[in-house]
C-alpha cells in the first residue's frame, strides 16, 4: 500500500524522539508491515531538502521548512504542492493521511480532489474544539474522513461541533519498549506528568492541583517531565507554591526510559481540557 501522510512536523532524524512520538510510532510500524510512506511536513524541520527516516529504506519525508511562520504558510503550501505532484507521478497513493484538523488536513482534501484519492484526517487534540476555524470549514459532512483518538476526545468534538468523528483509533504503543515482568511494588511518586512545556498545555492547572493535593498529604512527590519554552515560568510558578520540595523538574527522555518513571507513579496527570489521550 503507498500511503502519503501530511503533518505540521516531524522528525528531523531518528534521535529526534520529542516530536510526535506516537505518530513516530506508527510510521516504524508501517514501514516494518512493508507499506510504501511518503511524509509531506508543513513547518517542521527547519530545513526544505527531503531524507529518509528514520534512515534508509524508510519513509520519504519531504519537509516545506514552514518554521510555524503564518506569513510562510503560501510558501510551504506551494512546497508540498510541488512535492505531491513530484510523489503522484512516480506512483498513486491508495490513501491520503493528514494530522491536526488544520492546514494539513487543508491540503489534504485539495489534493485528493485533484487526484480523486481517499483523505483520512487523525484530529490530534484541540482541534476539536469551536474555536478551531478548520472545523467549521470541515462540518458534518466530513465525519466519516476524521478520527477521534479516544471516546472522550469524540465527545468533545460532538459538545462542540454538534457532530462525531467517524472512526475512534487510539494510538499505539510499541510492546518493546514495556518493561519486562510485574511493575507491582512500592510507588513513590504521587503524581507523574509528561508532555511538551508549552501554554497550551496548561501546566500550571497542573502545579496547583498538585498544590490542592499536597494540603491534604503533605508528603505527596510529583514529577514533571518535559521541556519547552513554559519551563522559567512554571519553576516561578512551583517556588510561588511551595512546591519545589514536592515537584521534581526532569528532562526528557528516550521513549523507553518513560516507562520505570510510569510504574513508581500512583498516577499520571495530562491537564489540558481536551486532552485525547488522558491517563
Amino acid at each position: 500500500m503507498r500511503l502519503l501522510f501530511i503533518t505540521p512536523g516531524f522528525p528531523a532524524h531518528a534521535h529526534d524522539d520529542t516530536c510526535i512520538p506516537p505518530l513516530q510510532l506508527l510510521v516504524r510500524e508501517l514501514i516494518r508491515q512493508g507499506a510504501d510512506l511518503q511524509v509531506i511536513a508543513l513547518e517542521y524541520p527547519f530545513r526544505a531538502t527531503p531524507y529518509p527516516w528514520p534512515g534508509p529504506g524508510g519513509a520519504q519525508v519531504c519537509p516545506c521548512n514552514g518554521q510555524n511562520r503564518r506569513w510562510l504558510r503560501w510558501r510551504s503550501y506551494a512546497r508540498a504542492r510541488a512535492f505531491a505532484r513530484q510523489l503522484f507521478q512516480e506512483k498513486k497513493f491508495d490513501v491520503l493521511h493528514s494530522f491536526w484538523l488544520g492546514p494539513a488536513w487543508y491540503l489534504g482534501e485539495q489534493l485528493a480532489t485533484r487526484w480523486q484519492t481517499p483523505h483520512l484526517c487523525t484530529l490530534m487534540g484541540q482541534d476539536v474544539l469551536p474555536t478551531n476555524r478548520y472545523l467549521r470549514r470541515a462540518g458534518a459532512g466530513h465525519a466519516g474522513r476524521l478520527v477521534a483518538l479516544t471516546p472522550f476526545h469524540n465527545d468533545q468534538l460532538e459538545r462542540g461541533a454538534g457532530w462525531r468523528a467517524g472512526h475512534v483509533i487510539p494510538w499505539g504503543i510499541d510492546a518493546a519498549e514495556l518493561p519486562a515482568g510485574p511493575t507491582a511494588g512500592p510507588r513513590p511518586l504521587g503524581v507523574l506528568g509528561v508532555g511538551s512545556l508549552l501554554p497550551v498545555k496548561n501546566w500550571e492547572r497542573w502545579l496547583r492541583v498538585v498544590g490542592l493535593a499536597r494540603v491534604q498529604r503533605p508528603a505527596l512527590r510529583a514529577e514533571l517531565i518535559g521541556d519547552g519554552p513554559g519551563k522559567a515560568g512554571l519553576l516561578r510558578l512551583a517556588r510561588e507554591l511551595d512546591l519545589e520540595s514536592s515537584v521534581q523538574f526532569a528532562a526528557p527522555c528516550r521513549g523507553q526510559r518513560y516507562w520505570p518513571a510510569c510504574a513508581k507513579a500512583g498516577c499520571c496527570c495530562t491537564p489540558p481540557v481536551s486532552n485525547r489521550s488522558a491517563t
